[in-house]
């Protein structure tokens, strides 16, 4: 199955988009195109061709209106939509299949641009860079399209099995839902994924597949839901950080879902800086996930006012004065800052500072500590409220 983006001014062309897209649907491919935006030219030039970009394959029909012409410093040519789709497909290099109208006397004169200088030059465009074939009407169409879509197969599968891959995403199937919403999101931005809900195709074999496309990968980002991972997802974490130590390129992301639980996140990634999302619509993690997988922002933790002692302290003084009162487990997930003084205060009343904190916890020494995997899990994900603590003391806290 290819992923086929069908490009055309809309308004004159619905009745041929429709033609192809039922030629395309019946051979089993996926379809994308403006129909999944609105019923206008006016379509998102962004998402048009972030989809393009996403796509396996480019399908054009071309007539005698060149289209809306987008204003903006990102298209300093003024070219429309339709031919920024066609760049777009040239910039990826797509397999392209064109379809080019024939004259035709009958076509109403509201679909045929006053100015054709526009469009000729866009038709003559295509001409030379793609498979081309005419068409008189949307039965011919199907029938052409029919025939040319027995083309991309070998094409689409090689290109499958030869483009580098943004982000390989490892995911326990419990997860999948979340995690194809998150992926979907990200291919509309232009991020090419490969994930077995959405990549894997019937008949293939999953191992054989699956190493492919992890070894295609530039980032291995591992989910980590509330069941923790699965037995495949382990292999696949176990690979990736192989490739980690091999490869200074290659980068290994943690996410954890929101009700993930620091006690099954594998050992052999706690050490990555791992991104968070404290909710399945958590636009700051989204964004940082987007990113890091752009290149254009390594994930690193934020600068913090606290010392890496100091931020072990808070760590294992809040694991320790719950131990000791056997009370408000709660707190060390919230960390609301009024629970989280309140319980300090019931063993030091007159705690407000950094200093008070770090007597207490020399105190409490002979309470349990905190294990390694829920230590890395507070320092990655929770430095930043730790150390706002420090702001809720009180009158006179100070670090």
């Amino acid at each position: 199955m290819a992923k086929i983006y069908i490009s055309s001014t809309y308004e004159d062309l619905k009745e041929y988009r429709e033609a192809a897209r039922t030629a395309c649907l019946r051979l089993g491919h996926q379809v994308t195109g403006v129909e999944d935006y609105s019923a206008s030219d006016e379509r998102p030039v962004s998402r048009a061709l972030a989809d393009v970009a996403a796509s396996d394959a480019y399908l054009g029909i071309v007539a005698w209106r060149y289209g809306l012409i987008p204003s903006g410093p990102e298209n300093p040519e003024n070219l429309s939509i339709t031919h920024l789709e066609f760049r777009e497909a040239l910039k990826r290099d797509l397999p392209r299949l064109i379809f080019v109208m024939a004259e035709d006397p009958h076509w109403p004169p509201r679909f045929i641009d006053k100015s054709s200088e526009e469009i000729q030059r866009f038709r003559q465009e295509v001409a030379a860079r793609g498979v081309v074939d005419s068409f008189s009407d949307a039965a011919d169409l199907q029938l052409k399209v029919t025939a040319a879509i027995a083309t991309l197969k070998p094409l689409v599968e090689r290109r499958q099995e030869q483009q580098q891959v943004d982000a390989f995403f490892s995911y326990n199937s419990a997860d999948s839902k979340a995690v194809t919403a998150l992926a979907q999101g990200l291919i509309r931005e232009g991020v090419r994924i490969w994930m077995w809900d959405i990549s894997l195709q019937p008949g293939r074999n999953v191992r054989s597949e699956t190493m492919n496309a992890l070894r295609r990968a530039r980032t291995f980002v591992a989910f980590i839901g509330g069941l923790g991972v699965g037995q495949w997802q382990k292999e696949e974490i176990e690979k990736a950080a192989a490739r980690v130590h091999a490869e200074e390129d290659f980068h290994l992301i943690p996410v954890l879902l929101p009700d993930a639980k620091p006690e099954l996140v594998p050992a052999n990634i706690t050490d990555y800086y791992w991104i968070r999302f404290r909710s399945f619509n958590d636009p700051d993690a989204y964004t940082q996930l987007l990113n890091a997988l752009r290149r254009t922002e390594t994930p690193r933790p934020p600068d913090l006012p606290l010392e890496e002692a100091d931020l072990q302290v808070l760590i294992e003084l809040l694991f320790r004065v719950v131990v000791r009162l056997r009370e408000r487990p709660e707190m060390l997930n919230s960390l609301e800052p009024t629970t989280v003084w309140d319980a300090v205060r019931k063993i030091s009343p007159q705690a407000s500072t950094m200093d008070h904190l770090r007597s207490l916890n020399q105190e409490l020494s002979s309470e349990p500590s905190p294990g390694p995997l829920w230590s890395a899990w507070m320092r990655n994900t929770r430095a930043n409220e730790l150390a706002a603590l420090l702001h809720h003391a009180g009158p006179g806290a100070a670090a």
